[in-house]
């Protein structure tokens, strides 16, 4: 009997081993994160700031990470670009009278025109500051774990590049109506 209970308690143990998932973290590019990487900073006078993350698994170093951490700024910049340049193509075309105004302009079509716009013209936006933290990820006991680098990039646009985008993007997409 009592071979039986250690038996299932060994069991158990194995079990319970075996679904365990951690994250240890091994090193950093910092002491501690900066605080635009919790709270991402307001946007000044001269410029809208954009704070991007990317993760990378299984690489020698953090540069993939960084790149899709720029990745992510830049679709963010889409993203916020995306309402304002769809409404301003509107009034665009409202102004001029068109008659074809019931259309569905929230198309996906003028979206993509916009992030291909906005990845072309953002392609020069330079990361302001970074933080990485190299982790070691295990998903189970039996199983090896892995590297995963998490990378935090801090970048802005001037504001004046901003609106000129969000304008020319209105343009475009208005005459395609």
């Amino acid at each position: 009997m009592r071979g039986r209970w250690a038996l299932c308690l060994v069991m158990l143990l194995v079990i319970g081993l075996s679904g365990c998932t951690y994250e240890l973290k091994k090193d950093a590019s910092q002491p501690g994160p900066p605080v635009w990487v919790v709270q991402v900073p307001a946007d000044t006078v001269e410029s809208k700031v954009f704070v991007g993350m990317g993760l990378a698994d299984n690489i020698l170093d953090e540069r993939t990470g960084r790149n899709r951490a720029m990745e992510d700024v830049r679709l963010q910049i889409a993203a916020s670009l995306k309402t304002e340049v769809i409404q301003d193509a509107i009034d665009i075309v409202k102004t001029r009278g068109a008659k074809h105004l019931n259309q569905d302009v929230a198309d996906a079509s003028y979206y993509s025109q916009v992030e291909t716009k906005v990845a072309q013209a953002m392609s020069g936006v330079r990361q302001e500051a970074y933080y990485w933290e190299k982790w070691k990820v295990k998903r189970s006991f039996f199983r090896p774990g892995y590297v995963r680098y998490k990378y935090f990039v801090k970048a802005s646009v001037p504001k004046a590049q901003y609106d000129a985008l969000q304008k020319e993007l209105a343009k475009i997409i208005a005459d395609s109506l």
